[in-house]
């Protein structure tokens, strides 16, 4: 089999398949977070949308078609001209030719090229899109360590960083976290501060508390007290769920709210 000359040039030219840098910048496709590799993807293949074949494109309000559905509609446009070559040869009495013309053979070859590299784009994307989801559920599962909770850093007098994630303001000027690997991301600072920060130094100092009491009146060393498991912030309901703590701190967060 003849090998496409196209393929490697395609490759080589692709964001996604090539691992190459550009200057000191690492590929922009390659260390994409989820929510843009699914846009990648959706452009490359839309089969799954609600209009298949076309993803919408909301800054423009308009139906775009995929990557795929183009290069599917080439295919046919290819195929009608060749056919329409083909009635051309017989209604001037030759032979039904079974050989491709030249210049349509080129188009042909290129386009197969070009068909190949998107399906390899689509199979990388994926894969790159379940490791990125399969690390996204470790770090959601990971405690922040407890000396991070409530630590920030300042630069110019403003906070750039708090519990060691990435702080940003949003359209209105207020500081928010702006950090893909957060399970808080884009949460108010002050609402992380007043219902995720706080609540925790004060049920880990209250279990402190209670141990102490507990190993003092049972006349035995204390034991040492794990630092509580952080709220769960839900982002489809924006509710931040407090299980296994405790009414004690389940009330001073109702009172400080």
């Amino acid at each position: 089999m003849t090998r496409n000359p196209y393929l490697g040039r395609l490759r080589e030219e692709s964001l996604i398949l090539s691992d190459r840098t550009t200057g000191h910048l690492e590929n922009p496709i390659i260390k994409s977070d989820i929510g843009n590799l699914r846009s990648h993807l959706l452009r490359l293949d839309a089969s799954g949308t609600d209009k298949p074949g076309y993803y919408y494109y909301s800054d423009g309000k308009r139906w775009m078609p995929s990557t795929m559905t183009l290069l599917k509609e080439q295919e046919e446009k290819l195929q009608q001209d060749f056919e329409n070559f083909v009635q051309s040869r017989l209604n001037i009495g030759d032979p039904k030719p079974t050989q491709w013309p030249p210049n349509l053979a080129e188009r042909k070859e290129k386009l197969t090229a070009q068909v190949q590299i998107c399906h390899e784009e689509i199979d990388k994307l994926k894969k790159l899109l379940q490791v990125a989801q399969d690390a996204k559920k470790v770090r959601e599962n990971q405690p922040v360590n407890p000396r991070h909770w409530g630590a920030g850093q300042l630069k110019d007098n403003i906070l750039v960083e708090f519990c060691g994630w990435v702080v940003a303001p949003d359209d209105t000027g207020l500081l928010r976290i702006s950090d893909p690997n957060s399970p808080f991301n884009f949460i108010e600072i002050w609402r992380l501060k007043a219902q995720i920060v706080n609540p925790l130094h004060f049920e880990w100092r209250l279990r402190q508390r209670k141990e102490r009491q507990l190993a003092e009146q049972e006349n035995r060393k204390r034991k040492e007290v794990q630092f509580p498991k952080s709220p769960v912030w839900n982002k489809d309901t924006d509710l931040i769920e407090y299980e296994g703590y405790s009414n004690e701190t389940i009330k001073k967060i109702k009172q400080e709210i």
